[in-house]
């Protein structure tokens, strides 16, 4: 039973923190003006994505990057926030497509509780509309 328990809390774990994590990143980019390709990292692991978005009537960025296996988030000049507590990101990938401008995620996760893992991977696509 014990085996059993812990299975399934490093499954609910990876499941809830990846999916909290990818919403998140979905929802920035949807509300995102435009990605700033010159400092994103694209098409390969581990990726950087910098979006541009309105903020308090002017503009400031929001990067998504990894820190060592960990997610965050870093809005305008503040402190980087983790977003991925409690898993290890794996591979980090960020792909830009035109017309519309959208952003594809693909990114792998990793959970583990005593001697048990699993791995996830998680995918997303959102349309920058910049808030609209």
């Amino acid at each position: 039973a014990g085996e059993a328990f812990g299975k399934s809390r490093v499954k609910r774990a990876l499941a809830a923190e990846g999916y909290t994590a990818m919403a998140r990143m979905m929802r920035e980019i949807r509300f995102a003006e435009r990605v700033d390709e010159a400092t994103s990292i694209l098409g390969a692991h581990p990726g950087s994505l910098t979006l541009w978005a309105s903020a308090n009537g002017g503009e400031t960025t929001r990067v998504f990057s990894l820190a060592g296996d960990a997610l965050f988030l870093t809005e305008g000049s503040g402190e980087p926030r983790p977003l991925s507590r409690g898993i290890r990101v794996t591979n980090l990938v960020f792909y830009l497509r035109d017309a519309p401008q959208a952003v594809r995620v693909e990114m792998t996760a990793e959970s583990s509780y005593k001697s048990l893992s699993d791995t996830r991977k998680f995918y997303g696509t959102a349309v920058l509309r910049g808030g609209n």
